[in-house]
């Protein structure tokens, strides 16, 4: 009797001794991630868009850096109020649908349009041929279109208490508006009106620099993607004939701020906020209201509810959450700089994080694969920016002189003097000159990231070609 007693007040002591350090750990974790979280501040965008819904002039903000050209402008120049300004984007995104409407095979090639933007390549040529028949049975759809890229943003109210479940679901519409300006981009130029298909590609660019300040943070992706879409649609357009000298100069204008580094360090800060957002529901809202928000119904949505706000599993987040919010203020500060100098410190992350503590398993296995993706997505950005300016010079030197020049340097001057580098290498773009047509390249080995494979390389190659035109 006395050894079972013994034994009892034992397992109790060891029970007691256990919980006491859990507590005492959780404790300590729970300070750790408020010290952590503490420093962070609420993104620009966010803070803009929150100003403008409440019908205040939108400032930067703590965080905020000055948005791109004309992103802003439209709304503030006319006066309007999140209304007014959604319901002018409302309408032409309902125009839309209606000319979509009468086409039993709208669904499908809508699809193909928009997986074609997400990887940024040329549009099968079935839908591409379906968009400009699009224009040409509702020309009204085409102008409202390319009036509403003059209209800025923001764009439409938006509610972000979802965090990464949150949906804008004007960006596809906003997508398939630029793509329908780059069809018809290259339907003018190849009817011979160069003019105006420079004008509808400056338009689609447009709607891509609305994207880039926008407070949802995959709309930052999307204009990534609607700038290498245009890079394809521009290359087709200066192939066609000699590009006027002051629409080359308009075109360079806009590309010349086009890397939008600090909207882009926003946008990872914005994804940041979506996560915290997201956790800080898990650890504090009424069960209710998680269950309404993320749509959590029936018994296994509650039992999971509650498995999440269990001690163990509370002590795994904030764990989680303190790694992922160093890691994203690391980021951040890397996104105000060219990514061939960041090259080196993104594969120093990568290896910390393959020799990192497995309580961090799950932000390492969910959130920084995103965060690489995102930084090798401004790489590809940034070098299809530098390509676009590089070949709209070669074209003005050529329209010029009658020949490419031998070197790069030779355009350096119509480049503002100085000829960007390989967003990859830090080393001038490879740069052939080939008679009446040119090769102009950049290549290198990216970062990319695999939880299963963990640290890895990946050849990326973006390339522009011009001129192809006999002499």
């Amino acid at each position: 009797m006395k050894k079972q007693h013994w034994m009892f007040m034992a397992f109790i002591t060891v029970l007691a001794l256990a919980f006491g350090t859990c507590s005492v750990f959780q404790l300590i974790t729970e300070q750790e991630r408020e010290r952590t979280v503490a420093h962070f501040k609420k993104p620009g965008s966010i803070i803009r868009h929150e100003q403008w819904m409440k019908g205040e002039r939108p400032s930067g903000g703590d965080t905020a850096e000055s948005p791109p050209p004309d992103v802003h402008a439209g709304a503030a120049a006319e006066a309007l109020t999140p209304d007014e300004q959604c319901a002018k984007y409302t309408d032409v995104f309902e125009q839309l649908e209606r000319a979509w409407a009468g086409r039993s095979d709208a669904a499908d090639l809508r699809r193909s349009g928009l997986n074609s933007l997400g990887v940024g390549c040329d549009l099968p040529t079935a839908t591409e041929v379906a968009f400009e028949q699009l224009v040409q049975a509702n020309p009204a759809l085409l102008q409202s279109i390319r009036a509403l890229a003059e209209l800025g943003g923001p764009i439409c109210p938006l509610d972000l208490s979802k965090g990464l479940y949150s949906d804008a679901p004007y960006v596809r519409s906003l997508q398939e508006c630029a793509l329908i300006l780059c069809c018809s981009a290259k339907a003018e130029t190849r009817q011979g009106n160069l003019e105006q298909g420079i004008q509808d590609l400056l338009a689609a660019l447009k709607f891509a620099d609305t994207l880039a300040c926008d407070p949802y943070w995959m709309s930052f992706s999307t204009h990534v993607r609607i700038y290498r879409v245009a890079s394809r649609v521009l290359q087709d357009g200066c192939a066609s004939g000699d590009v006027p000298r002051e629409l080359a100069d308009e075109l360079l204008a806009r590309l010349r701020g086009a890397y939008h580094r600090e909207a882009f360090a926003d946008s990872l800060a914005s994804f940041e906020y979506s996560v915290m957002q997201m956790l800080s529901d898990v650890r504090e809202s009424p069960v209710s209201e998680i269950q309404r928000r993320y749509d959590a119904t029936g018994i296994v949505g509650v039992a999971g509810i509650w498995g999440l706000r269990s001690p163990p599993a509370q002590l795994f987040i904030s764990i989680n959450e303190s790694h992922f919010v160093e890691l994203c203020s690391r980021f951040v500060e890397l996104a105000s700089r060219p990514p061939y100098e960041t090259r080196s410190l993104v594969d120093q992350i990568q290896r910390e994080e393959e020799g990192g503590s497995l309580l961090h398993w799950f932000a390492d296995v969910k959130f920084t694969p995103v965060l690489i993706e995102m930084m090798l997505d401004q790489a590809k950005h940034e070098a299809t920016v530098d390509l676009m300016r590089i070949g709209v010079a070669l074209e003005v030197y050529r329209s010029e002189k009658g020949t490419y020049p031998e070197t790069l340097e030779e355009v350096a001057g119509v480049l503002g003097g100085v000829v960007p580098l390989d967003a990859f290498t830090g080393k001038p773009y490879l740069y052939e000159p080939r008679g009446h047509s040119f090769v102009l390249q950049s290549s290198g080995t990216v970062w990319c990231y695999d939880p299963e494979q963990r640290h890895s390389g990946r050849l990326v190659v973006l390339s522009w070609r011009g001129g192809q035109r006999s002499p």
